[in-house]
């Protein structure tokens, strides 16, 4: 199955003594991840520059009565004092990237606490809304749903034998702050494409769905399609390709093992497999999906020196036949 990029932003400029970690108390650091307060002014470009983007979310854990006269445009309330609030956690995506604030600071530090020791690898304490009020910041009292997506847009089967039927998972969101709710799906039964979706599903703000899409090629010829999904968060439009391939008696294993390690103060990715690989591609997309290094790998290990690139965030991507596999990585 063709492993989709996840594609996702992070435009905070932090140096030298402009944010402190989270304390000690809750436990030793994941390697790859990043839990640090940061001033309103900071949290303020960073919500200005990441619009629309469905790998970004805004914590407001201030009580739902305190939330619903005044909170910050698309904010999601998750209430510290709520007795659900680890299954709420427990719920979103520990791998988009958080801001945290409430009234005065001290319940947004509980909850980046109890985030990192269920090891959320991005997570920023903003602090108090009153700090932000004073600073002139806007606030809204609007709450509405808004469809996004965690995976590719525009999906490429793995070519495959007529016949045989091959799937990749597709990652929708809730990028705002009231319930999502689907209306429909296109139809794809005169296609050889088909899609695992339950009209039915509900997502409340910053939670997501994933599902199946099939393709299982009738004949030989290359075939796509485009599927909207219609939601009272807006529409989606989806693009499916595939291909078939004639079989061979070539044995293409797939290899599982490949292990990418990012030295953070090197500022070096380390790239290792006990397959040998001939000409294994690697990537590295920046912020908006454009690649800013492209090389490719011969033998089962590599070196690549990140130093070169901007402050920001990054996908490093290795593929080599079926096997793939990327990480994101920051560079300071």
């Amino acid at each position: 199955m063709k492993k989709l990029i996840f594609i996702f932003t992070l435009v905070v400029f932090i140096t030298g003594n402009s944010f402190s970690q989270i304390p000690n108390e809750w436990g030793p650091y994941d390697v790859d991840s990043i839990h640090a307060v940061i001033t309103t002014a900071q949290g303020h470009d960073t919500i200005a520059a990441h619009p629309g983007d469905p790998w970004f979310v805004i914590l407001d854990v201030r009580t739902p009565g305190e939330y619903n006269p005044q909170h910050l445009f698309d904010a999601v309330n998750v209430d510290r004092g709520s007795p659900s609030l680890n299954a709420i956690l427990d719920t979103l995506n520990k791998d988009k990237i958080y801001v945290v604030y409430c009234l005065s600071g001290a319940r947004a530090t509980y909850v980046c606490g109890v985030m990192r020791t269920k090891h959320f690898r991005f997570v920023y304490n903003m602090g108090a809304i009153t700090a932000w009020n004073s600073a002139g910041y806007p606030t809204t009292t609007t709450v509405a749903p808004e469809l996004g997506i965690l995976s590719d847009t525009i999906v490429t089967f793995d070519s495959i034998v007529q016949g045989n039927t091959d799937s990749i998972k597709i990652i929708i969101t809730n990028m705002a702050n009231s319930v999502l709710i689907f209306d429909s799906i296109s139809d794809l039964t005169v296609t050889d494409f088909s899609a695992g979706f339950n009209l039915t599903k509900t997502l409340y703000g910053a939670r997501d769905y994933s599902f199946y899409v099939y393709y299982q090629p009738a004949d030989t010829i290359p075939d796509s399609v485009a599927f909207t999904l219609h939601s009272n968060g807006g529409a989606l439009t989806i693009h499916l390709n595939g291909s078939v391939i004639i079989p061979t008696k070539i044995n293409n294993p797939v290899c599982n093992d490949i292990s990418i390690r990012y030295d953070m103060t090197g500022k070096k990715i380390y790239v290792f497999s006990p397959e040998i690989f001939q000409g294994a591609v690697l990537n590295i997309f920046d912020a908006v999906g454009k690649i800013c290094y492209a090389n490719s790998l011969s033998g089962n290990s590599g070196l690549v020196d990140v130093s070169f690139l901007p402050k920001g965030f990054y996908i490093f991507s290795m593929m080599s036949g079926r096997n793939k596999k990327s990480m994101k990585f920051p560079v300071y």
